[in-house]
Formats: C-alpha cells, structure tokens, sequence
C-alpha cells in the first residue's frame, strides 16, 4: 500500500507540474503532454552531458555540480539551445585551436564541447602556453630602440646584467676551469664549472652583439639576433638555477660536463654527437622506459636513465637542453677549428646572430 501510495503522490505532483506550465489550464491535450515531457527529457540530458553526472561521485562533488548549473542556466533554455551565437562559439573554439565542428555534431553537442572545455581549462592557461616569446623579445627589442631614438641617444641593446657581473666570467679562466677541475672533484664542483663555463658564453655572446655598429643594429636581421640572444638567456635562466643551487638532476651532471669538455677542446662535432645523447638519448626506448615485463630479461641492463631522452621530459627541459646548443654553435664560430672538428664549417661565418672579431675572440 505504501508503494502505490508514493507513486500516486508521484504521479498526482508530476500533472500538477505539467499544469502550473500550461497556465493551469482545466484540459491539456495529449499532444501539449507529450511536448512538456519531451521537453524535461531533453533538459534531463542536457544536464548530464554538461556536468558530467557528478551526483554519482558523492555528497562532496553536489555542490560544485549545483554552482556550476547556477553558471550555466543563463545558458540553458527549456528547448535544448543556448542563447549564445554561433558565431560566438566558434570565435572561443578558435581562440583554444580546438576544431569548431565535429562529425555528427548538432550546434547544442558544440556547446557542451565547449562548456566543458571552459571548465577544464580556463582561456589564460591556454593563452599562456601559446605565448610567443620571441615576439615578445622583439617588441622589446623595438620599444627600447625607439626610446633611444626619442632620447637623441645611440641605439643600444637593453643590458641584460649589471657590467661587473660581465666581466667576472672570462674566457681563460673557464677554459682553466674546464681543464683542471671538471671531473676532479664532488658533483657539486662539476656544477659550479658547468655554471661559470655556460655564463662566459652567454656573456661573450652579448658582448660581440654590442659591439656591432649602429647600422646593422638597426637592421631587421640584427634586431632578431638581439631577440633571440634575449629569447636564448631566458631559456637558460631554469638550468642556471639549478646550478647555482646545486640541484641539477644528477643524471645530467656527467652529459652536460662531457658538452662542456668537448666544447673548450674544440670538438665540436663529438660535442654535438653528446648533445644528441643528452636530447634524444640512444636506446631503443628513449622516452623513459625502463621496465619491460615483470619477468628478469637479458638486456634490461642496457636500459637505465642515462639513456632516455630528456629533451621530452617536460618544455622547460626542452628549452634550456636546446639553449646550450645555440652556445655551442656561437662558441664554434668565435672559436673555429678544424673542418674534420666542426658541425657545418663556416656555415654561420655571415651570420648576424652570432657576430665575430670582438676582442673577446683573441683572449
């Protein structure tokens, strides 16, 4: 008796809903009937595709799921569409680089896409990956020259460091450095010549920038040279810090010291073919794999972490792996070597990104 009671009170409440809808008229027709339950059907689905059926997860996810239907109901009208543009739903899709249009896609399933999406990942975090930094250096690179321009003063690149910062890293002291401690001493030593033989690059390298003549630091060609070196130093800035705190990954420690070592002796092309190692890696699993069952197997020992490929461990490790060639090649073209020695012979000798004949190449 008490079940059909409740599904008498069930029903009794559900005609009573469906007539407060129709303006409480005394006949509803079977056809008006039909459309309101449709209609609640529809918003029934709507509201699961949206949210995503979060009632289920438990009593601690109802009221997330409850604000976020309070955010969208402006959204929602009773017949299963939104009230924002096609237009406009597109232009926010683009804005993601997620495609605007799916197979078998009705406008109301791109809506929920992109409601979803909202949720998941809010617009500055995408903006942000997508970030060009090099245009960013190059406009800063623009605005500085054009203050010097509307201050009568020389062009010049804007200082990247203090000058007695520069002038502590010299060229034959990190050459010293390379020879006599690298290898010799505690990991933490070996970081401390790696920092101070990457920042006598980097120095160097702004150093023969400034030097350039007006006339071609006004040049397109020599103000991208300008950008990139900036693009460059802020790429390195991640591993300097490691460094200096002493906490590089002690994987990396003896791959970035063989560069280094190869680097000062000239050896630019087994120092390239040791980049490579340090970027790519060269077992047959390079991105990290380093157990292939659950059973011992022969050959598992060829497998360990000085293989793997760090350039794929995360974007900044991308950057900072693929900022120390550039130093490389700069270091190749201000201090050449053999043809048998060198990666691409002379190829940058025109180059205006890395700029020759400054004093520092006679030191």
């Amino acid at each position: 008796m008490d079940f059909l009671k409740a599904e008498l009170a069930g029903m009794k409440r559900k005609m009573e809903e469906q007539k407060s809808e129709l303006g409480n008229k005394k006949y509803i027709k079977r056809a008006e009937l039909e459309e309101i339950e449709e209609k609640q059907y529809r918003k029934k689905q709507f509201e699961e595709k949206v949210f995503g059926g979060e009632k289920q997860k438990g009593d601690g996810n109802e009221q997330a799921s409850k604000r976020k239907k309070e955010d969208y109901a402006d959204d929602y009208d009773g017949d299963d569409t939104v009230n924002i543009p096609l237009h406009e739903i597109n232009r926010r899709l683009r804005l993601r680089k997620e495609p605007i249009l799916l197979f078998g896609e009705d406008p109301e399933d791109t809506f929920r896409r992109l409601r979803k999406l909202e949720h998941e990942t809010p617009l500055d975090v995408i903006l942000e990956r997508q970030k060009n930094d090099f245009q960013e250096m190059m406009n800063e690179v623009n605005a500085r020259q054009a203050d010097e321009d509307a201050r009568g003063v020389g062009a010049s690149a804007p200082t990247s460091s203090k000058s007695a910062k520069q002038e502590k890293y010299r060229w034959p002291e990190a050459r010293r450095r390379v020879r006599e401690e690298l290898f010799k001493g505690t990991p933490e030593d070996d970081q401390r010549t790696i920092l101070y033989f990457w920042k006598c690059l980097q120095n160097m390298w702004f150093r023969q920038l400034e030097s350039r003549p007006d006339d071609i630091k006004r040049k397109a060609e020599g103000k991208r040279a300008l950008a990139q070196f900036f693009q460059n130093q802020s790429h390195l800035k991640p591993l300097f810090k490691q460094l200096k705190k002493r906490e590089l990954d002690a994987d990396l420690i003896p791959l970035f010291g063989e560069i280094v070592k190869l680097v000062e002796a000239g050896e630019y092309r087994l120092a390239n073919d040791a980049y490579l190692k340090m970027a790519i890696g060269n077992a047959a699993w390079p991105i990290g794999v380093t157990q292939v069952g659950i059973h011992s197997r022969g050959g598992r020992e060829k497998i360990f972490s000085q293989h793997i490929a760090h350039i794929l461990n995360d974007e900044t490790s991308r950057k900072y792996i693929h900022a120390c060639k550039r130093l490389m090649t700069f270091c190749q073209t201000l201090f050449p070597s053999a043809p048998s020695k060198s990666m691409e012979y002379k190829a940058m000798e025109k180059s205006l990104l890395y700029p020759t004949g400054a004093p520092e190449a006679s030191e």
